[in-house]
């Protein structure tokens, strides 16, 4: 991933990150028994490495895409987070940057996995 952001930082990518990422950062490491203050360091150090890289866009959650997270749960049987990642990148008509196959079937869905986007970049 660090290979990835430095790439993504050389060639001036545009990239958005997706807050639905933090968010579900937060609930992983929260179920892991994190506190709060240790959390709140782990989201500041990782939007510092973004930032750092050039990715300073971060797409916020609206009320359209909750709904439209609920509408790809129902339709195709996916996870809370999966379906809100969906959701977003649908609704700002982007290419997610994933290596989870799970959005291949969503209809309308792009994604490219970690190596292909690299590879795009010009990266090993």
């Amino acid at each position: 991933m660090i290979q990835i952001l430095e790439l993504v930082k050389r060639k001036r990518v545009d990239i958005i990150c997706l807050a639905s990422s933090f968010l579900e950062a937060i609930f992983v490491l929260k179920s892991k028994g994190m506190s709060e203050s240790m959390i709140r360091s782990v989201i500041a150090a990782m939007i510092s490495k973004l930032k750092k890289n050039g990715v300073d866009k971060i797409e916020s959650i609206t009320l359209e895409s909750l709904l439209g997270c609920l509408t790809l749960r129902e339709l195709y049987m996916i996870t809370f987070y999966d379906a809100l990642h969906a959701s977003m990148t649908l609704s700002a008509s982007a290419v997610l940057i994933s290596n989870d196959k799970v959005y291949d079937n969503i209809r309308g869905m792009k994604r490219l996995s970690f190596v292909t986007f690299s590879r795009r970049l010009g990266g090993k």
